[in-house]
């Protein structure tokens, strides 16, 4: 009997067993029906939407000195020069391959311009003032403007006596604008539009009198007189930031700028009015280098100083866009981004978070 009762016992204890894993399993559910699982999933799908887009970057070289402007004569591509902080000018003679370093040290170049008339090469120095070259870059004189922290010095492709002269004021009183007409022997002063703010680009259209003018905290302007009167184009811009850079698609039908913390705006009546274009780069706002594709109207790259996603490429006009692949190559801290003469490879320069050099990249477009 007591055996019996055992073996009753047993079996009951083994059905209550039975039926706790048959409800813990119901309870938990497959891992296919788990929600938790699924919206995880779900979750993760959402974060990677945006692909990269594959990318072949060539490393032309190790440069000294933090790079600043790369220009290529635009009456021969196979020249070039490229402005570093505090080593002077590098020149190359084969389309930007091979660089030889110019000097003079301890000199800051922040932008350079070429007269493809004379040859004669423009340059602002943060101490100097506005500088030029008469024997491609060897050696340079300091123009009339004797007025150190220049940031803008660029000749006037239209008629190379007119050379504009832009300044970063820091705080200081004065003009922040100049103008010469004689090449760079005599300077006046500005008057209105962005005079008094701190200048970041002076751009020209060659195919008419427009020039324009990017500042700091102040917008962009538009004269068509050498300054002698200016039209504001800041319709949709935010002008409490760098309007740092301006490119347009060859026929001028689209323009775009970028900005220091705003990121990339599109304009499809020449600057009369702005929007912004960032879909896909939220987070890449601090924009310094823009290039549209000669060939494709729709396609622009932007690169950018501490972007942190590196740089992105758009082939819809900007209403989208998605990152370049680039393995090896500091995207953090993009100096130089400019498109060669021959319209085949944008070059970059990569700074290296204070180490006092950088490398210089090419990709082909």
């Amino acid at each position: 009997m007591a055996k019996n009762n055992k073996i009753f016992i047993y079996v009951i204890i083994s059905i209550w067993v039975i039926v706790g894993i048959v409800a813990l399993i119901l309870l938990r559910g497959t891992p296919e029906e788990s929600p938790n699982l699924s919206q995880a999933n779900q979750s993760q799908k959402n974060t990677n939407t945006g692909s990269s887009v594959e990318a072949d970057w060539e490393n032309v070289g190790e440069i000294q000195g933090e790079m600043q402007t790369l220009v290529f004569d635009s009456s021969d591509g196979n020249i070039a020069y490229l402005s570093t902080d505090g080593q002077g000018i590098y020149r190359s003679h084969d389309g930007g391959l091979n660089w030889e370093l110019l000097g003079p040290s301890g000199k800051t170049f922040l932008d350079l311009s070429i007269d493809v008339k004379s040859g004669r090469i423009y340059a602002s120095e943060i101490r100097d003032g506005v500088v030029f070259s008469d024997d491609n870059g060897v050696s340079w004189e300091i123009s009339s403007l004797q007025r150190g922290e220049a940031h803008v010095a660029q000749v006037d492709p239209r008629d190379p006596k007119v050379v504009w002269a832009g300044y970063w004021l820091r705080g200081n009183t004065g003009p922040s604008l100049y103008l010469s007409k004689d090449g760079g022997k005599s300077w006046v002063p500005t008057v209105g539009g962005p005079q008094g703010k701190e200048i970041d680009f002076v751009k020209f259209d060659e195919e008419s009198k427009d020039t324009y003018v990017g500042t700091y905290s102040g917008g962009l302007f538009k004269t068509t007189d050498d300054g002698e009167s200016w039209k504001s184009l800041n319709s949709g811009l935010n002008t409490n930031t760098d309007i740092t850079i301006m490119k347009w698609t060859k026929d001028k039908s689209v323009f775009y700028v970028g900005t220091h913390d705003f990121g990339t705006f599109r304009s499809t009546d020449k600057g009369q009015s702005w929007q912004p274009i960032n879909t896909g780069k939220e987070s890449a706002t601090d924009v310094h280098g823009l290039v549209v594709d000669p060939n494709d109207p729709k396609t622009v790259y932007v690169a950018g100083m501490m972007m942190g996603k590196g740089i992105f490429k758009s082939t819809d006009m900007g209403d989208t866009w998605k990152p370049i692949q680039a393995e090896g190559v500091n995207l953090d801290d993009v100096h130089v981004f400019e498109l060669n003469p021959e319209q085949t490879h944008i070059y970059l320069g990569s700074g290296e978070h204070g180490e006092g050099k950088g490398i210089l990249y090419r990709l082909k477009i």
